[in-house]
């Protein structure tokens, strides 16, 4: 059953003023009189002279809180008031989620919609926001302007276990089955035993089925037995998962294979949706397209990643962006700060003079 509308709820994101955040194409600064800039496609644009709360960028757009406390949203070259009183916000690749009190609000970049006067707890990706709405006593999914009402007439048992991805999503129901709701539709992937283990993303569902001790994915639709053991840990981005097996072997699971990443189990890694950073017996690699590199041969003291590319300090001091297979140094001169997004990074130098790397070229 489905309704009009739309549901979300809210997270707090603050960035503090003086700091970066950015899209594909768009980023965001303060200078050292603290204006507002904005830099969309190779454009600088000053668009707040008083300093801001804090901003968020999407895809599409740049929400941010103004110093008179209200909530703006920029795109395309033009500001809009969003409201004039707002609490948390939040942004996914194309939506901005906003509230107070217990009112909870969406703007798609051309509407704003009210969402719902009384909800509990959520989880949100990009397109799919999962939540229990209290006042309905419902676990909603909001998927492509519709809003499916998965389970209904929820009490005591209200579902609160769940996890959302790209385009789909998965929970414990109120009599503690986990479910997935994928293409609009429920499947029932097994009875669980106490808490589940399992995670999602675009695709891709991963979990641990107690009962046959089995490590399962399920990939478009195709469900894999990768492992007899639960694995030591793993991550999901996009379709792709890595986890580390019980002979300690660090692996991906991807298009359907599963790859060697290394014989060795890393002291950490970090899993975006088209880069894969980790650390091997001291050394920093990379894993994209395919292709393992390694970077450095110590683990750099700062680095930023987001999405496909990574940027870090080297022991010199020097910022580097690892974007697209290849290193590259931005700036030899000491850094105060940088931010990366895509490919796109930001960094602060000298006096506080603020730089953006875009395309192969600093503006």
């Amino acid at each position: 059953m489905t309704r009009k509308g739309i549901k979300w709820c809210l997270t707090v994101f603050i960035v503090m003023s003086g700091t970066l955040s950015f899209s594909q194409d768009l980023a965001a600064f303060t200078d050292y009189r603290d204006y507002f800039y904005v830099f969309d496609e190779g454009n600088l644009k000053m668009i707040e002279h008083h300093p801001v709360q804090s901003f968020k960028i999407a895809m599409n757009g740049i929400a941010y809180i103004a110093n008179d406390q209200s909530l703006k949203w920029y795109s395309d070259g033009n500001t809009r008031k969003i409201s004039t009183v707002v609490e948390d916000y939040e942004v996914t690749e194309n939506l901005l989620v906003y509230s107070f009190g217990q009112n909870l609000f969406v703007f798609d970049g051309e509407e704003k919609h009210t969402l719902s006067i009384n909800c509990l707890n959520y989880e949100s990706d990009s397109g799919i926001v999962a939540y229990y709405d209290r006042a309905d006593r419902m676990f909603e999914i909001f998927q492509d302007g519709e809003i499916y009402e998965v389970e209904s007439a929820l009490t005591r048992n209200r579902v609160s276990d769940f996890q959302v991805g790209d385009g789909l999503a998965v929970y414990l129901d109120a009599n503690g089955y986990l479910k997935s709701f994928v293409n609009r539709e429920k499947n029932e992937l097994m009875l669980a035993q106490g808490s589940p283990s399992y995670k999602a993303d675009r695709n891709l569902i991963a979990y641990y089925d107690r009962s046959s001790s089995v490590f399962k994915v399920i990939y478009k639709n195709r469900t894999y037995d990768l492992m007899y053991f639960h694995p030591v840990d793993y991550d999901l981005a996009d379709e792709r998962m890595v986890f580390v097996d019980n002979n300690d072997y660090f692996r991906i699971f991807e298009k359907g294979e599963i790859r060697d990443v290394s014989s060795f189990r890393p002291r950490f890694y970090h899993l975006e949706d088209k880069l894969l950073i980790f650390e091997e017996q001291g050394h920093l690699k990379a894993y994209q397209n395919g292709r393992v590199y390694s970077l450095e041969n110590y683990i750099p003291h700062k680095m930023k990643f987001h999405y496909n590319a990574l940027a870090y300090l080297d022991q010199q001091r020097h910022l580097k962006i690892f974007y697209n297979g290849k290193v590259q140094t931005v700036s030899y001169e000491p850094v105060n700060g940088f931010e990366v997004f895509w490919g796109v990074v930001w960094f602060n130098k000298g006096v506080n003079t603020n730089k953006v790397f875009y395309k192969g070229k600093i503006y």
